[in-house]
């Protein structure tokens, strides 16, 4: 029997304002891209948000070392919308 660890809860930082900065420009159908980093065992401090126009992708993260990469779908929705539920994705990375 393999045993696996459950994530310990994070500890978000810096994702609201992001998210506000590109909800401003406007946002429409695509994905949001992100990139974040690692900060002990219980913070993530995202760096990085930007919207891609298009085809969405499925919501998704990536870690790499202390770096996480991050994508979430969006098709018109507003920024609480998008905000509440990326934010509960980060928050188990």
């Amino acid at each position: 029997m393999q045993v696996v660890a459950r994530a310990r809860s994070k500890w978000v930082t810096g994702l609201r304002p992001k998210l506000e900065e590109v909800f401003s420009r406007g946002v429409s159908r695509g994905t949001i891209v992100g990139r974040a980093t690692l900060k002990g065992v219980d913070m993530l401090e995202v760096l990085e948000v930007r919207f891609v126009p298009g085809k969405t992708e499925g919501p998704s993260f990536e870690v790499k070392g202390r770096e996480v990469l991050f994508k979430y779908p969006v098709e018109n929705e507003s920024l609480d919308d998008v905000y509440y539920p990326l934010m509960g994705m980060l928050n188990r990375v």
